[in-house]
């Protein structure tokens, strides 16, 4: 968010919705007037986590100022898999960065969200991580 801030400001756009996706989690948050939002607690240890201001009651409170956030577990790395039900669920395992996804060709065996943008053309399989990182599009 910091960052978010900083670029913001350097952009001359005041408000922004800052969006993280990590390997499990994604964060998101708002900058306004440029500035971000602070909170007065925060909270821990949910499993999946749901920031706290749209569901009260998950994991451990901190009362600690924090920069205001919203996190799912859903970031690329999160496990893609079906339930009993047939429905098509999102983590809340993830493939982490070893072996990764399969698009990786590490050694990956289950469907992740990466793996999931990478057939559906959303990201590009000669150029992930500055072309450092060569992906499986098939």
């Amino acid at each position: 968010m910091v960052g978010a801030q900083a670029l913001s400001q350097a952009s001359g756009i005041d408000d922004v919705v800052s969006f993280d996706m990590g390997g499990t989690p994604q964060k998101a948050s708002l900058i306004e007037n440029g500035m971000y939002s602070r909170a007065v607690e925060y909270s821990v240890g949910a499993g999946i986590m749901v920031g706290f201001s749209f569901i009260d009651g998950a994991g451990y409170r901190l009362k600690v100022p924090a920069i205001d956030l919203a996190e799912v577990g859903a970031g690329g790395g999160s496990v893609v898999w079906l339930d009993a039900g047939g429905a098509m669920q999102i983590g809340p395992r993830s493939a982490g960065a070893s072996p990764g996804p399969v698009c990786y060709g590490l050694g990956g065996s289950e469907p992740t969200v990466t793996d999931a943008n990478v057939v559906l053309g959303y990201l590009n399989p000669d150029y992930l991580v500055g072309g450092e990182l060569k992906i499986d599009s098939g």
